[in-house]
């Protein structure tokens, strides 16, 4: 089994999941091998299952009657779009947590899944570690996105750019501002200055960078940035503006 990438950040939506209560899942696959396995496993976390439905029809039907918190929802139904159903329980159910479990591998399809509101978008192709530990963190608040890694590492530069685009896609804008201060070789110090934080909250947004481009060190950050365009010369020569005004006003 290949690698992959793990992203996940953190959603605007509303959570109303109660962590002391019990997680009642909804799955909707027309695999029925797949969607079994799948039953076993969340029992066996301590969820309740309360339906496994193979089409769109039935999965709203039971979403009415039984109300889950959780919906895993493949996208490819033999009756309607997976995506569409995803959205209906999204709209009508704003703090359900709806996740996609496909066998899809499309990283246009996972910006609509997560513009429509779902928490999360996994590849059937994942770990069962991976699967549990991406409906922890959606439960959590979080969008997960978890996929092959052969989308950044490998494939035509199409495919190599759609999956560096899925990547920094999961930053903030702040983060975005640390990543370029990272590319244009900013100290610590220089960066808590430049944005107006405090050290212990630029220790926090480099980590989210670190974590959602998935890379180990600083360095790797600002290479990744650099290779990949996602800062500008013009943004380096302003780093290194900010530097010489600071040795400038120090000198003075």
């Amino acid at each position: 089994m290949g690698a992959f990438l793990t992203t996940a950040h953190d959603s605007a939506l509303p959570v109303f999941v109660d962590p002391d209560a019990p997680i009642r899942v909804l799955i909707v696959d027309d695999h029925l091998l797949f969607a079994d396995v799948i039953h076993r496993v969340l029992e066996a976390d301590g969820m309740e299952v309360v339906g496994a439905v193979a089409t769109g029809g039935d999965a709203l039907r039971v979403f009415q009657d039984e109300r889950p918190n959780l919906v895993l929802i493949d996208l490819a139904l033999p009756d309607r779009r997976g995506l569409a159903v995803g959205q209906a329980i999204v709209e009508q159910s704003p703090g359900t947590v709806v996740v996609a479990l496909t066998a899809i591998d499309d990283p246009q399809l996972v910006k609509q899944v997560i513009r429509a509101g779902f928490r999360g978008y996994v590849s059937k192709d994942c770990r069962v570690s991976q699967l549990r530990e991406a409906i922890t963190q959606a439960i959590a608040g979080r969008v997960v996105v978890v996929v092959p890694s052969r989308r950044v590492d490998s494939g035509s530069e199409g495919s190599r750019k759609e999956g560096v685009a899925l990547l920094a896609g999961q930053l903030t804008p702040r983060e975005r501002e640390v990543l370029a201060l990272l590319a244009r070789g900013a100290s610590s110090v220089e960066m808590t200055r430049h944005l107006g934080i405090s050290p212990n909250t630029l220790r926090t947004h480099v980590q989210s960078v670190l974590t959602k481009l998935q890379v180990h060190s600083r360095l790797e950050a600002a290479t990744f940035a650099v290779r990949n365009e996602l800062v500008w010369d013009g943004d380096r020569r302003r780093g290194s503006s900010i530097r010489h005004s600071q040795a400038t006003s120090l000198a003075g």
